[in-house]
């Protein structure tokens, strides 16, 4: 009886230390990372947009926030690089269109080229920057690190969560034409910079900044005394680009990509 009991005993522990090693192989096999304490808590945070219910459109990165899984890491290319972009003529050269893929700007045409004629803007200046604020989602919102909501086609910020008259695709897409003629008109838009290409600094402006920085000024880091050529904007320097969501290296990324985008359309 003893010896029945102990060999009870050792094939109910053995089967416990099998189904342990079972679960263990599972998990390594699923999610590794949740093994080596590691389960991509900064991935869940980088994905702040919510879709509404009842909806199979997925949610996208917004104004101040360019659609990168990790801005903070986002590497600048050299500024010997930079200097030879812009000494060839062209700071953006070498970057190519991914937004339009997908984008079906199509079916808001024409609310983007009777918005756009409207206050002078060039409707492909709107259709490439809703390509990638949105992909043409409008029920796109993001909710930023400082509290505020970015809404709808144009991603928009607000103060209040997005609402259906924030998402309303007219709505958007004036507001979204409203702000590009802002940028526009601003002083630092319209000023430009050899090897600059045209609408970059708009598309930067558009792009940034919640923190005050103005990327499109003169940088203080890349000009002739450092080695360039001539003097360029903030967000084209790759010298002190800044943290976070507020790289300039994104920036550029963002801006180079919508000129690239301007010209294939």
């Amino acid at each position: 009886a003893g010896i029945r009991k102990r060999n009870e005993e050792w094939k109910r522990g053995s089967l416990g230390l099998l189904g342990v090693m079972i679960l263990f192989l599972l998990i390594y096999t699923v999610n590794r990372g949740l093994l080596l304490n590691d389960i991509g808590l900064q991935e869940l945070a980088s994905s702040r947009g919510v879709t509404p219910a009842n909806s199979s459109l997925t949610p996208v990165s917004g104004v101040g926030n360019p659609s990168n899984a990790n801005p903070a890491s986002r590497s600048c290319v050299s500024p010997a690089s930079v200097a030879s972009q812009v000494a060839s003529g062209n700071v953006c050269a070498g970057v190519s269109c991914t937004v339009l893929s997908g984008c079906q700007y199509s079916r808001y045409a024409s609310i983007i080229e009777a918005e756009s004629r409207a206050s002078n803007i060039d409707p492909r200046i709107t259709t490439v920057i809703m390509c990638k604020e949105s992909r043409a989602n409008p029920l796109a919102q993001n909710r930023n690190p400082n509290g505020t909501y970015d809404c709808g086609l144009m991603q928009i910020n607000q103060q209040t969560p997005c609402d259906a008259t924030s998402l309303d695709p007219t709505t958007s897409i004036r507001r979204g034409v409203a702000l590009i003629r802002e940028k526009s008109n601003s002083a630092s838009v319209r000023q430009t910079y050899g090897g600059v290409p045209a609408n970059a600094g708009l598309f930067a402006s558009y792009n940034c900044c919640a923190n005050g920085t103005v990327p499109n000024s003169p940088s203080v880091d890349c000009n002739q005394a450092s080695g360039f050529p001539s003097s360029i904007p903030k967000w084209a320097c790759p010298i002190n680009p800044g943290d976070g969501q507020f790289n300039m290296c994104v920036v550029k990324s963002y801006a180079c990509e919508l000129v690239a985008c301007l010209n294939s359309l």
